[in-house]
């Protein structure tokens, strides 16, 4: 499936590896992806050369309540929940089967060229990765489009990442704003810095990546000008991993899908238009100059002789001070309309 951004918000169910290994599970995920409204789905493609040697062996515990993974050791979940360049290429199949975009965030080279060569609609660049400018360029030069996610960076470090990717010729880029913590507190979101990105890097399409609890981020960061929005989703809540306890479920993730589009369709349009439907409402609610009393042919009208009501199908109060002055051409009895054609 191409990637491609147009005027509603798109959508990414971010699967990473909620999977749990399980290419079952993968595919079921994949599947519901497609029938709750996501544009695409995201994997990541991780191994054990993400980590040092020292720390790999080091086989620590992974103390985060939240996430439910006090139970595993870092090297017990990466050997578990890894998934293969065949098992992606697998899924790949199965998205363009589907009908739904398909990519993975990489983590080494291999892993970015195994994507290239998978043809994804897009390349995704992790929040750990803005500041490794060597592997921004290189997935710049691919000229695959790319979404690069900002977590854990200051302002300079994100300009120094767009203009890497930028300066390979590569204008295909979406900006996420994001928080890298897991989850995201509300008050932590700071969803305004996707207005400050909209001003910083104007002619780059601004997405983001939401990691807070919950629906309610997503359509605000639409309506903060949020193109894209990328979301985890799970199966089950319950599962073990790094993130299903706080992803969303596949109907929150329907629900997330539908309140993107409806925010983004009530934004509507920044010229000030009168719309055809508050047209018409023009005539039932607005306020038409009446005479306030009886009225002889030739008498002047003064301000106390007519009088504003509903509805407005005729002279506006705009008109009063064109009417003021002017003679009346007929007899016009309390509460008839003043029109042009009665006036002398």
């Amino acid at each position: 499936m191409k990637f491609d951004i147009g005027q509603r918000p798109y959508v990414i169910a971010e699967i990473g590896a909620n999977h749990n290994g399980d290419m079952a599970i993968a595919r079921h995920l994949v599947e519901a992806a497609k029938t709750a409204g996501a544009d695409a789905v995201k994997f990541q493609s991780w191994d054990t050369t993400l980590f040092s040697k020292s720390v790999y062996e080091k086989n620590y515990f992974l103390g985060d309540d939240y996430r439910q993974r006090t139970d595993h050791t870092l090297k017990s979940i990466v050997e578990a929940f890894a998934i293969s360049a065949e098992q992606l290429s697998m899924m790949r199949d199965l998205c363009h089967d589907v009908g739904i975009a398909f990519s993975s965030t990489p983590f080494s080279v291999a892993q970015l060229d195994h994507l290239v060569k998978l043809d994804v609609g897009y390349l995704k660049i992790a929040s750990m990765d803005i500041n490794n400018l060597e592997f921004l360029r290189y997935a710049g030069e691919t000229k695959a489009p790319i979404v690069l996610s900002s977590g854990m960076a200051d302002i300079d470090e994100v300009r120094r990442g767009v203009d890497t990717i930028l300066a390979t010729g590569n204008n295909r880029l979406v900006l996420l704003h994001c928080t890298s913590v897991y989850p995201t507190a509300d008050d932590e979101l700071n969803l305004r810095n996707i207005t400050l990105f909209s001003r910083e890097f104007p002619g780059i399409v601004i997405g983001y990546s939401d990691h807070s609890l919950g629906l309610l981020a997503a359509p605000v960061a639409v309506g903060m000008g949020a193109a894209l929005i990328e979301k985890h989703f799970t199966l089950d809540k319950t599962k073990p991993g790094f993130d299903n306890a706080m992803a969303l479920t596949v109907d929150q993730l329907a629900e997330l899908a539908s309140a993107c589009r409806l925010s983004s369709a009530m934004l509507g349009s920044a010229d000030r238009v009168v719309s055809e439907s508050e047209m018409k409402q023009r005539g039932v609610m607005r306020r038409s100059i009446f005479a306030a009393r009886a009225l002889k042919s030739g008498e002047v009208i003064d301000r106390e002789s007519i009088q504003l009501k509903r509805p407005g199908t005729g002279l506006g109060p705009d008109a009063v001070a064109q009417v003021i002055g002017r003679s009346v051409s007929r007899d016009l009895e309390e509460g008839d309309p003043i029109e042009w054609d009665f006036l002398a």
